[in-house]
């Protein structure tokens, strides 16, 4: 008799979720416990603020979500942080486990506390399973000391790689759970990013010709359809990132391909490069110097600090950037950008700082990307030029040049300056 338990972290989905299919037709007994991780690393060390409300409220809605659905099929399942270690082993000993499951993910505060399981659970069988990444490590063609030093790089490796398709378009068949759980104390709630609404929104992306000028318009920041909306929802582990790309070439056949669909392709290698790259340098990932020899010249100035996370600088670009993350919980890419070299090259401001911010502020943060991200903005990490240093009148005049993104958030906010 096995009694398996398969950890959720970041992986709130059901249907196209291979590596619970897969375990669940090797036990017999199936516990789901989802891993919290509110308390984190750079919140505590560096930014010393809690997570935003607006974070903490919208990941709560997906997780009650998850729950309630699995409660549908007379599933129980518990949810711990992933912090909380004798509660985790306590919970392997009580119900006798024989089998813990992990699919992939590059956090590492959950690769520590799987490893800490296996050292303290020898009796019991880890299987590190694939996640939600168009690649597995075994086929990528490069090992970790020779992991390429740039995405162009990278791209170029991975190119040849033919993707296996992914996808359990049905429910798995699940084993009998070993928590009772009642239905009726967890009503279904349709969450703005579960896995309810990340199946709409890909359909009605892909049912619209968005996909077709999504090059054109991914560097603006605010507008209808502008973006293709996936990151919350691959963040979260709501969708696979194997039924965007399906997706995307269904479209591609009844389309046909161009610059923009491919840039949505390209995005995709973009989030496996930084998820490869967290998971090959680790601690590095949070370093001041990256993988640098030599630290930035940048330190902590914290009137600077402050006056950035609130929206208060001398530019009202930046401003109204950060009272939209503030307020809204999510920013455009090139938003992201505009800020993070502010912070760096206008206010000298250490890097970390800015990413820990972000981590507490955005509810698509992921590890990866967005650690890998500053790097490459701070010039620590993959960028070959040494850093990327956004001229802020440039920006403005580029891609808000008749005010209008300042004065929907200035405004607001009663922050607005002359524009």
């Amino acid at each position: 008799m096995r009694t398996g338990i398969f950890f959720i972290y970041k992986n709130f989905r059901l249907v196209n979720n291979n590596a619970l299919s897969i375990f669940s037709a090797n036990v017999d007994k199936l516990l789901i416990c989802v891993l919290r991780d509110e308390t984190r690393y750079s919140t505590q060390c560096l930014a010393r603020r809690k997570t935003s409300d607006v974070v903490l409220n919208a990941h709560s809605a997906v997780e009650r979500e998850f729950i309630a659905r699995f409660a549908q099929l007379n599933h129980g399942v518990v949810s711990l942080s992933m912090f909380d270690t004798p509660a985790l082993l306590s919970l392997l000993h009580e119900h006798s486990v024989t089998d813990c499951a992990l699919p992939f993910h590059p956090s590492y505060d959950l690769s520590r506390m799987w490893l800490f399981l296996r050292d303290k659970c020898q009796n019991i069988r880890f299987h590190l399973l694939p996640g939600n990444t168009l690649f597995q490590e075994y086929e990528l063609p490069f090992k970790s000391d020779s992991f390429p030093k740039t995405f162009s790089e990278f791209r170029r490796k991975v190119n040849d790689i033919t993707i296996a398709e992914n996808l359990t378009s049905q429910l798995p068949d699940l084993p009998r759970s070993v928590l009772p759980v009642c239905s009726d104390e967890h009503p279904v709630v349709n969450a703005s990013h579960g896995e309810s609404a990340a199946a709409q929104h890909l359909l009605d992306y892909f049912c619209s010709r968005h996909p077709n000028h999504y090059k054109e318009t991914r560097n603006q920041l605010s507008g209808e359809w502008f973006s293709t909306g996936f990151s919350p929802f691959l963040a979260l582990g709501t969708v696979s990132v194997h039924e965007i790309l399906s997706r995307l070439q269904e479209y591609q056949l009844i389309y046909g391909q161009n610059d923009s669909t491919e840039w949505i392709y390209f995005e995709l290698l973009w989030r496996e490069y930084f998820y490869w790259y967290a998971k090959t340098h680790g601690t590095k990932l949070f370093l001041r110097r990256g993988l640098n020899s030599t630290n930035p010249l940048t330190s902590f100035y914290a009137s600077h600090f402050k006056a950035w996370c609130e929206g208060n600088t001398e530019a009202d670009l930046v401003n109204a950037i950060m009272i939209e993350l503030n307020t809204t919980g999510w920013i455009s890419n090139r938003a992201r950008q505009i800020t993070a070299s502010y912070l760096v090259n206008e206010l000298s401001v250490d890097w970390r700082y800015g990413a820990a911010y972000f981590e507490q502020t955005l509810i698509d943060y992921d590890v990866a990307i967005n650690w890998g991200n500053w790097q490459y903005i701070a010039g620590v990490g993959a960028d070959p030029r040494g850093g990327r240093h956004f001229n802020i009148d440039k920006q403005t005049q580029l891609y808000d040049e008749l005010g209008h993104y300042r004065r929907q958030w200035l405004r607001e906010h009663n922050t607005e300056r002359s524009l």
